[in-house]
């Protein structure tokens, strides 16, 4: 059998540490870096690895911990190593970079003087040391070049970005097809419905992950590929014309006409392959998710679609949902479905991708036939993740509740399917919106392309959007000249042209709310929709709501329509000549001085909570112009207008309150509202316990119930179990021998799970302050533990004459509240607990052994 911990090749070469304010990547650590890892490894606590004496005298102490990547590869870099090149990558925040250049402790023009090559996003800041006698500013070694142009900082990512699925080759060797706006008969304004979808054929995407280790998640992505079932993915391919960016749809291979095929609104020319070779990376994009209130949207829309009414209800869902569940023995399609932290662009993946989850247990249980009731651990860990969700949601000043008969998915447009991938949807209208389990949710290409400015120009590399399922109608008397109402949002197109809206709520007909995040008041568009296709997650039909369009807000053009809207300046004249030493260094100046898009988006948000849906009278940018200049640009003057331009939004909002005597919801004051609580403007807000303050006494109130409901009951419901009680029915006792034997084996492979678990607690406690990829070594370090533990357990019964029989006896013994001397028995948690993906379990043992003596044996 395959051993489950990740096998080291040279193909994952780098080697990846925190060291002070750095995160550094290398395939040489010095002898010094190898020491305190062993150290590391001993003491299991951040090693103290220089100081630094600031101005004013105070010490500040370097930590160095090593950060663990598993099966991930850095392609970019492993190509260095693998042509022998030595390298060394720093990355260190823009904020400490500012921060350690302002105390004299780092001095720009030396470190990029010193680096090969050197760039920053709003993020980081990178530098690049190559072992060569070439001093060149370049990304030579690497195979890549970069142009002096305004998007190029977010382009650069791909040095740094992080996958399992990668492939590599010569340039006249690929197989690729880009499809011009003439090949396609379409003017530059409709190319928006072909934009960001990218079409790979299977035999290509299984060639990709030949690269991956050996192993059970290798043999799963090919089998996916195979199946059909992989979903989509995020994909990029470096050519020697620029990048292809965009989400990748893996179809047959006799619906492409090359391995690859796109629009060319997916290239971008920013950054391009310098050395006659091809490079393509992709991971995994989940199109389908519960649909969560999130605070942007509940804001933005709290006075007709996330109200009040409507939260209490959904919380009230949630609680009933679990409790019904756990008394059924099913887990719902919400939790199933619950998004986690998504793949980031700073080069860590989720905690989520890194720990084998429950659900892949609760698959291979249910596939067998077996009530969930008996695996207490599997429920423990599907209703405790919902705990879990909810506790975290706290400390980020957010709620996590899941939204009644919606859905948050994918979108691509039918056009893009039908004519550049393939794809037939028969009689399907053309005018709805429609879900299909391959891609998420397909909308009509016209209503994609007029709604672009309603959900912040979208496009098709990723973005997901809510779609909320409500029942629409319209009090309003007025009608146009064709007997139309709502006029305005017709030319608008929050609406369609031709959508009958009826004149009583007895008529409504069923349409679904399109949100996209970011959004910002007025975002949203209504649309028709196939209900029999739609994937609606915790659904109540009698809970959908009817609604008057009246009560729903003007479209965002509108709402700014009288609005005063600077415009942002610029003092950069890109050259669009390979980037150099000095393009870097006034790159890097800029995104120290980058405000970030968190001021301006708290400030909307609360502006909208106290005044409705609706813009202060002043913006320095709309919010699409500011999240696109702050997060793909890099220029001090910009963003100096930025940050003034913020300050004085608070400012007048601040004011206003205050002179106007407008009572500010205590719950939006203390998250929200753009005022720190030392300035001393802040006594003189007037604050009250308003709806929000009440919703999220309601959250809660709902935890704690939940808490108490979860703790108890999963145990608990195992004794009705139809599985346990059919052992206990077949094996009336055990032999004394048998049972001594079995609790044995339960407590020292417990104890093991245990103190992997006070492992990873201790890590994370002695970790936290270095942030992410702390957490996402400690979390991997843990899973690589529970994959030990869980091969050794299954490899020991796998070692006795028939395994499955003792994999019965094991659980007979668990759950037998006589022979363990507790109430319900003991946790399963040895026989359930999940390593790596597809990895042999004593649940599967037990599977077999159960079947067996369901036949007699």
């Amino acid at each position: 059998m395959d051993n489950p911990t990740p096998v080291r090749t040279a193909i994952n070469a780098v080697r990846t540490f925190l060291k002070g304010p750095w995160r550094v990547l290398t395939n040489k650590p010095t002898a010094a870096e190898e020491q305190l890892v062993a150290e590391f490894k001993e003491s299991r606590k951040p090693i103290q690895c220089g100081s630094f004496r600031a101005e004013g005298g105070r010490v500040i102490n370097d930590y160095f911990m090593p950060v663990e990547i598993g099966n991930w590869v850095y392609p970019a870099l492993d190509k260095m190593a693998q042509d022998g090149i030595t390298f060394r990558l720093g990355i260190i925040p823009v904020n400490e970079l500012a921060s350690s250049i302002s105390n004299g402790r780092l001095n720009l023009q030396k470190l990029v003087d010193g680096s090969t090559f050197a760039w920053a996003n709003a993020s980081y800041a990178f530098f690049l040391m190559v072992d060569s006698e070439d001093k060149a500013f370049t990304l030579s070694a690497i195979g890549m070049e970069a142009l002096d142009v305004k998007k190029t900082p977010k382009r650069l990512q791909e040095v740094t970005r992080i996958v399992q699925i990668h492939r590599t080759g010569q340039m006249k060797d690929l197989s690729y097809m880009m499809l011009t706006n003439s090949d396609l008969g379409i003017a530059e304004s409709e190319e928006v419905i072909f934009d960001g979808v990218v079409f790979i054929r299977k035999t290509f995407a299984i060639k990709a992950c030949f690269a991956m280790p050996d192993g059970h998640e290798k043999r799963r992505y090919i089998a996916m590929i195979n199946r059909g079932t992989i979903g989509r993915l995020i994909m990029r391919l470096l050519t020697d014309r620029g990048l292809v960016k965009g989400l990748a749809v893996v179809v047959e291979d006799n619906q492409l006409d090359a391995d690859v095929v796109f629009h060319e609104s997916a290239l971008k020319t920013d950054v391009f392959s310098s050395n006659g070779k091809w490079q393509f990376t992709a991971f995994t994009h989940p199109h389908t998710h519960t649909a969560m209130w999130d605070m942007q949207t509940m804001y933005h829309n709290h006075t007709w679609l996330l109200t009040e009414e409507r939260f209490s209800q959904d919380l009230t869902a949630a609680y009933d949902s679990v409790k019904d569940s756990i008394a059924k023995g099913e887990i719902p399609d919400w939790i199933l479905y619950q998004e986690e932290d998504s793949h980031s662009e700073d080069g860590a993946p989720s905690v989520e991708q890194v720990v084998a989850g429950w659900k892949k247990s609760h698959i291979r249980w249910q596939e067998a036939g077996l009530d969930l009731h008996a695996a207490s651990n599997i429920m423990y860990m599907a209703f405790g993740s919902v705990l879990n969700q909810m506790k975290s949601a706290l400390g980020k000043k957010r709620w996590w509740c899941p939204m009644t008969n919606a859905v948050m998915a994918t979108v691509t447009t039918r056009e893009a399917l039908e004519r550049l991938g393939g794809f037939d949807f028969g009689d399907m209208p053309r005018d709805v919106v429609f879900y299909d389990d391959r891609f998420g949710v397909v909308l009509p290409g016209d209503r994609f392309a007029q709604t672009a400015d309603l959900h912040d120009t979208w496009d098709q590399d990723g973005d997901q959007a809510k779609f909320v399922h409500i029942k629409l109608w319209s009090s309003s008397p007025i009608l146009d000249l064709y007997g139309k109402n709502h006029r305005d949002l017709r030319d608008t197109n929050v609406i369609a042209e031709d959508l009958v809206v009826p004149c009583t709520p007895e008529e409504a007909i069923d349409v679904v709310v399109v949100i996209r995040s970011p959004n910002g008041p007025g975002g949203y568009s209504i649309e028709r929709a196939d209900f029999a296709s739609m994937k609606f997650m915790n659904v109540n039909e009698a809970s959908v709501p009817v609604i008057d369009l009246t009560t729903a807000p003007p479209a965002m053009a509108t709402l700014q329509k009288d609005v005063e809207v600077g415009k942002i300046p610029t003092s950069v004249q890109y050259s669009g000549k390979l980037l150099s030493r000095e393009n870097a260094v006034r790159m890097i100046t800029a995104q120290m001085s980058n405000p970030g898009v968190g001021a301006f988006a708290n400030a909307v948000m609360a502006w909208s909570a106290i005044f409705g849906p609706s813009y202060p009278k002043q913006l320095p940018a709309i919010g699409n112009d500011v999240i696109d200049c702050l997060q793909q640009s890099a220029d001090t003057r910009s963003f100096g207008y930025l940050t003034s331009g913020f300050k004085e939004l608070a400012d007048d909002f601040i004011d206003k309150v205050i002179a106007e005597f407008i009572p500010v919801d205590e719950y939006v004051l203390n998250t929200r509202f753009p005022i720190s609580k030392k300035d001393e403007r802040f006594g003189e807000i007037i604050s009250v316990d308003g709806k929000f303050t009440k919703m999220n006494n309601a959250y809660l109130a709902t935890y704690a119930n939940l808490q108490q409901l979860v703790r108890t009951a999963t145990l608990e419901m195992r004794m009705k179990s139809e599985t346990r009680n059919f052992l206990m029915e077949a094996i009336p006792t055990l032999k004394p021998e048998v049972a001594a034997w079995a609790r044995n084996f339960s407590d020292k492979y417990g104890k093991a799970l245990k103190e992997a678990d006070r492992a990873y607690e201790q890590l994370s406690r002695n970790t936290k302050e270095f942030g992410r990829f702390a957490k996402v070594n400690a979390s991997l370090e843990r899973n690589l533990a529970v994959q030990k533990i869980a091969k050794e357990a299954h490899d020991e019964i796998l070692a006795y004459e028939k395994p499955e029989k003792w994999a019965v006896a094991l659980y007979r013994w668990m759950v037998d509240p006589d022979l363990t001397r507790t109430k319900y028995g003991v946790l399963d948690r040895v026989i359930f607990q999940n390593g790596s993906d597809g990895q042999p379990l004593i649940m599967d043992l037990l599977i077999e052994g159960i079947h067996h003596l369901k036949q007699g044996w």
